[in-house]
């Protein structure tokens, strides 16, 4: 608490100083920190989990007369959205790498939330993204490290090992109780996999889903070309959705495998 209290003084005093300066009204401002600890919550002392409690840091900005300031916008958002959200503010162009060797930014300009919390004209992504390092032994392949993603209603996990984890965040805020493996869930586990799979590593995820009523399972094949065989499943029902649940295909069928090879490589 004291820490809090300390924080919550020096910005006070920074706040103060740009009213004083005359500058309030030409300066942006922006709070955040590191990310947070585990204090004994699921039995865990540390940093680095994929919980709420390392991953979650707070995001306070403050535009010169700004129309949203004060107000809360529950969207997912990362901080490697704020460089982004700086040089469009400010009126910055041009390119950001020195040289072709660069890569272009990964993050998103924050401006229509600023103008608008509810607003829909946002061009990021609808889910956060962490990363938690798996050690020196994962010889910094992606594929063997620990991930995360967050969205506005969901946290959906899956580590090196192959577990997953899944939380309703609107009924379970402090991520006690994993969904990954109950079967009312399952449709939502396979899109936060499936939009995980394409960001981190570029690739289609296929899965099946067998949840629903009258054994009538789900396809994800995004994006895939060729035939989809399902071992040991003789599917009735067909859907192939997009990484956004938005039905692209349905058919029925009484077989093992489905040909997709009319998908384009961007379904």
């Amino acid at each position: 608490l004291a820490s809090v209290a300390a924080v919550d003084d020096a910005i006070g005093e920074v706040l103060a100083g740009l009213d004083a300066a005359g500058l309030a009204d030409n300066t942006i401002v922006i709070i955040t920190s590191d990310h947070g600890w585990n204090m004994g919550e699921k039995d865990y002392l540390f940093k680095n989990s994929l919980w709420e409690e390392s991953t979650r840091v707070p995001l306070m900005i403050r535009l010169p007369n700004g129309p949203e300031n004060g107000k809360v916008c529950n969207e997912a958002v990362s901080l490697i959205d704020l460089y982004p959200t700086l040089t469009d503010l400010c009126g910055i162009e041009g390119d950001t790498r020195r040289n072709d060797l660069g890569a272009p930014l990964d993050g998103y300009s924050l401006r229509p939330f600023l103008y608008d919390v509810k607003s829909k004209k946002f061009q990021g992504p609808n889910a956060a993204l962490t990363m938690a390092f798996a050690g020196a032994e994962s010889n910094n392949e992606l594929k063997k490290q620990h991930w995360s993603l967050r969205n506005n209603h969901f946290r959906y996990t899956h580590y090196a090992n192959g577990l997953e984890e899944l939380y309703d965040h609107q009924k379970d805020p402090n991520e006690w109780t994993n969904l990954a493996n109950d079967p009312k869930y399952g449709l939502i586990r396979n899109q936060l996999k499936n939009q995980l799979y394409q960001r981190v590593f570029e690739e289609a995820l296929i899965s099946l889903d067998t949840t629903r009523p009258n054994e009538e399972p789900l396809v994800y094949p995004n994006p895939v070309k060729g035939i989809l065989a399902i071992e040991g499943v003789t599917i009735h029902k067909a859907w192939i959705l997009d990484n956004t649940g938005k039905e692209v295909y349905k058919k029925l069928l009484d077989s093992s495998s489905l040909d997709i090879s009319f998908l384009s490589a961007g379904t």
